[in-house]
């Protein structure tokens, strides 16, 4: 099928029968030809909606504009009824006012009622025709649309409307690997570091500041120099540990917000959004036009200021003489210079990159900004995103959803120990629902998965489905009865537990706790 596209106010009256309505029906490769370069497919159904763009092919689906009989039977053009529900009222507007240049003898030879023919026979008296609901609801549009073409407008404030070129989409950051003009959503693991400019902070403890007080100065471990002042040093306030800072490259097609695009805006629209793995590693994922909230650092006497949270601020004060003069205690974060932060697709969120397991991050558990600083410090806008650290830490034996355990347990000797496994998890879902699950689908099911927090050597010696031996049919045997699994799991853990001196009354009652868990759960 061939199709064209024009604009209304260049609609010819032979191409009125020629305009498809059935919006939904559009399959992107049928039109693909006929897509403005840049434009998405559900951009450009959105344009069809709104009548920026007018669909023409040789027999539509479902007609746009339809001829119709006046009660005098003369014919005219409308719109169609059943494609109305589906237009903007602005674009039903516009298509309404084309027809009726034609319907009232703008390039056409018929008139309608408007120039109705005088009829010099004798008066006869018409008979009352009934009419069915569905010609009253066609009335009543009609009288509505009569009502909207009495609100007064410029004369060519339609035509203007639908003249302007569509908006072109813009990101604070996307993936370096979409089509140009694009902003697509990434769908292929990349470095962030081949997207721009990243660094990470950590605490540390100057001259009458401590992190026990809920105030530490920052000091970058790794990356650029993104977010420092000359002669200021960054102080944050509150319960954050470490904070990364990312400014995106300029591309060469203009999809990247500048600093005047995000004067007057509150948030900020982002394909790249970061995150804090168990490990209090830094990891990212592609979003598509995620909302991120915009601070702006403001100047206050001779500090810088900006409020993240309700309980986080950062600073950048002045360096005093004693701040200067004293060595930094820095806390390190393993590795973190040479560790590369990898940005994954939404598709494989949930599998496994590095032995570094990866989990989308619900937005209320984000902790991510746009900054915008001052044109005086000369630094451009930053998106940064910290860790906060007032969760306390895991104790052994607590029994609770793999997500919220491993979100407390880092740099602790422990590991959360799934019970059942993961595996057998997995392929008792798929059982039960029929179907392979996706990556994304996985991950939802570990993470709301029971769990336990047990010493690391205890659950590398002594748990059955650790590594190696949780075989195929260990997976298996575990799947068909999940009650089952979790006793035998447990049992193969309890024996190691109780040299390490925990009580019989303890294991069992957390034996106790990941049955009601996994019960909750609907698992059995």
């Amino acid at each position: 099928m061939n199709y064209q596209t024009t604009q209304i106010y260049n609609l010819m009256r032979y191409e009125f029968a020629q305009v498809e309505g059935d919006f939904a029906a559009l399959r992107e490769s049928d039109v693909k030809s006929v897509i403005p370069a840049g434009i998405r497919f559900a951009d450009f159904l959105e344009q069809l909606r709104s009548g920026h763009q007018v669909l023409l092919t040789d027999v539509p689906s479902i007609p746009l504009l339809i001829r119709d009989r006046d009660e005098w039977g003369n014919l005219y053009w409308r719109v169609n009824p059943a494609v109305e529900p589906h237009l903007d009222l602005l674009a039903n507007k516009a298509y309404t006012a084309r027809v009726e240049w034609v319907n009232h003898g703008i390039g056409s030879t018929y008139s309608g009622s408007v120039n109705v023919f005088v009829s010099t026979e004798p008066y006869i008296e018409r008979k009352t025709v009934k009419l069915t609901l569905a010609e009253r609801l066609v009335r009543q549009r009609q009288e509505r649309l009569r009502e909207l073409d009495k609100i007064p407008l410029p004369s060519s404030a339609w035509l203007n409307a639908f003249n302007k070129p569509p908006v072109k989409p813009s990101r604070f950051a996307k993936s370096a690997l979409v089509p140009s003009g694009t902003c697509d959503i990434g769908t292929q693991r990349e470095s962030l570091s081949a997207l721009g400019d990243y660094a990470a902070y950590t605490l540390a403890i100057g001259q009458g500041v401590s992190a026990a007080s809920g105030e530490a100065f920052l000091t970058r471990i790794g990356g650029a120099a993104l977010a420092e002042l000359p002669g200021m040093a960054m102080k944050i306030v509150g319960r954050a540990g470490i904070l990364a800072a990312f400014v995106p490259n300029k591309l060469a097609d203009s999809t990247l917000y500048s600093a005047a695009d995000m004067r007057n805006k509150d948030t900020v629209e982002t394909n790249i959004r970061l995150g804090f793995n168990t490990k209090g590693r830094i990891y990212g994922y592609h979003v598509n036009g995620a909302n991120i909230p915009k601070r702006e650092v403001k100047r206050v006497g001779e500090r810088f200021v900006v409020e993240l949270g309700p309980d986080v601020t950062i600073e950048w004060v002045p360096i005093s003489g004693d701040f200067g003069g004293k060595p930094i205690l820095v806390n390190p974060i393993p590795e973190m210079e040479k560790f590369d932060i990898w940005i994954h697709p939404q598709a494989d969120q949930g599998q496994e990159f590095d032995n570094t397991y990866i989990t989308p991050i619900a937005d209320a558990d984000l902790q991510d900004y746009i900054l915008t600083f001052p044109a005086e410090t000369g630094l451009p806008p930053l998106y940064v995103v910290y860790q906060k650290t007032d969760k306390p830490k895991v104790k052994p034996l607590e029994v609770g959803t793999y997500g919220e355990l491993a979100a407390r347990s880092a740099k602790d000797g422990m590991d959360i120990d799934h019970i059942p496994s993961r595996a057998a998890l997995i392929r008792a879902a798929e059982k039960m629902y029929g179907v392979k699950l996706l990556g994304s689908e996985k991950a939802e099911f570990i993470k709301s998965a029971a769990s336990i927090a047990i010493p690391r050597d205890v659950h590398q010696k002594c748990s059955e489905t650790y590594g190696g031996r949780n075989q195929k049919g260990k997976q298996i045997e575990d799947a068909e009865n999940l009650e089952k699994a979790v006793n035998s799991n447990f049992d193969a853990i309890k024996e190691c537990l109780l040299k390490y001196g925990y009580t019989e009354v303890k294991l069992e009652e957390a034996r106790d706790k990941l049955h009601n868990l996994n019960k909750e759960n609907g698992w059995y």
